[in-house]
């Protein structure tokens, strides 16, 4: 199946922690706005920085205060880290062009015990231990382990999509839990009981630790990176990056395409109409781009409700990003935060025909209405631009989704990067 051609390619914390987020943050994180309810929601109002802000405190620092905070450990110890992230990315993509073939997935867990599990098929484990030092990873075999598994990154994948053959549009989500080898399906209140019977009788035959049905569903949620974006009624969204297109060299912003398109424009530029380009939204895709006449385009994104911008200096492809591995976001309504990636083949339609399983889900970070289109970033690196969050009942958290940035690229267009 296509859609999985680049699949594999891939806390209360001690006074001194909170002091110093706080002083790296400001009052303007203190402000933010938190999510209360349980259902996805549209987030469509981050763009790309027209007037540039100098960007104070240091972005890097504020995200690794982000994660000290949730999991536990000083600063130092986030911001150390943090900067494994490269050599980890390598570790993975060594793996898969030049590794034993037992290997397959991996994810990583933060805080005190940082640990790399690379998952393993039965018996590969051995092999896969003594290739992390001999392919030149030796500085992080103290912090790998293996896990042999018949749940690996592949085996769910394919169950994903026995699955999803199985429930066709009875399934309202559908993902898979590279942890626990679970794959976790919702269904409408309607549905649940019908499903699960139908899931219990076929589920010996499929490979996963479980198959878990739930109530609940996805919806989405509603220029420089950030900023709130009009289309002239109640339903505003957030812009997500400059973007050029790469067939004509000419810039503007993107956005989540359930978005509206027409009559666009920035809170602060009223008087600026956008002109609408082109939008997506299915397959792989949740993004539309303006063109942004008479605006400069700039390489950044806000990410503090004062105003305070980060350049984007780099993009991240959805094959580079790790399960467990930190993210961080800002929504015009929820404004700045970060969590952890909980999956990165979430289906946001289900058994639907519409979207792929390549949307990137989240977990430990909220998001409310209005935040679709925006960024979530790490450091300088653009990662995607938001399209919605799951809801349950039962007391089912909810779990934010965006599309990968790299997913631009059906429209011609692509995430404009500072050199």
């Amino acid at each position: 199946m296509d859609v999985f051609l680049q699949l594999r390619r891939r806390v209360m914390t001690s006074v001194r922690v909170l002091s110093v987020a706080l002083l790296l943050l400001g009052p303007a994180l203190a402000a933010q706005a938190h999510e209360t309810d349980s259902s996805t929601r549209d987030d469509s109002h981050s763009a790309a920085s027209r007037h540039a802000i100098d960007a104070s405190p240091d972005p890097e620092q504020a995200d690794a205060a982000q994660l000290a905070s949730s999991v536990g450990i000083t600063l130092e110890e986030a911001v150390t880290q943090l900067g494994r992230r490269p050599r980890v990315g390598d570790l993975r993509n060594v793996l898969e062009d030049r590794g034993p073939s037992s290997f397959d997935g991996m994810f990583i867990d933060y805080g005190p015990d940082y640990k790399i599990t690379l998952l393993a098929h039965p018996g590969g484990g051995t092999e896969i231990r003594q290739a992390v030092t001999d392919l030149g990873f030796g500085e992080l075999s103290p912090f790998t382990a293996v896990r042999e598994t018949l749940y690996t990154e592949t085996v769910l994948e394919n169950t994903l999509v026995q699955v999803s053959e199985l429930l066709g549009a009875q399934a309202t989500t559908l993902g898979f839990d590279i942890r626990t080898g679970e794959v976790i399906v919702t269904t409408s209140s309607s549905d649940l009981e019908p499903v699960r019977t139908l899931v219990a009788s076929r589920e010996k035959a499929m490979l996963a630790s479980r198959i878990l049905v739930r109530e609940g569903g996805a919806y989405d949620q509603h220029s420089y990176g950030g900023l709130g974006l009009f289309f002239g009624g109640p339903s505003p969204c957030t812009t997500g990056f400059t973007v050029r297109s790469t067939a004509s060299d000419v810039e503007g912003v993107a956005t989540a395409a359930h978005c509206a398109n027409e009559n666009a424009f920035l809170d602060h530029h009223s008087g600026v109409t956008f002109n609408y380009k082109v939008g997506k939204n299915r397959d792989s895709q949740d993004v539309q781009w303006h063109g942004t006449t008479d605006l400069d385009d700039l390489k950044q994104i806000k990410w503090l409700n004062d105003g305070t911008t980060r350049t984007i200096s780099a993009r991240k492809d959805r094959s580079d990003m790790e399960i467990g591995d930190q993210v961080c976001k800002y929504g015009r309504s929820s404004g700045y935060g970060c969590g952890f990636i909980r999956m990165r083949s979430f289906d946001p339609d289900g058994g639907g025909n519409e979207f792929n399983p390549t949307f990137i889900q989240m977990e430990d970070v909220d998001t409310n209405s209005t935040d679709s289109g925006g960024p979530w970033f790490h450091g300088g690196a653009a990662f995607g631009i938001h399209k919605g969050a799951t809801f349950g009942g039962g007391g089912v958290p909810s779990y934010p989704f965006f599309m990968a940035q790299n997913f631009m690229g059906a429209l011609d267009i692509q995430v404009q990067i500072s050199p």
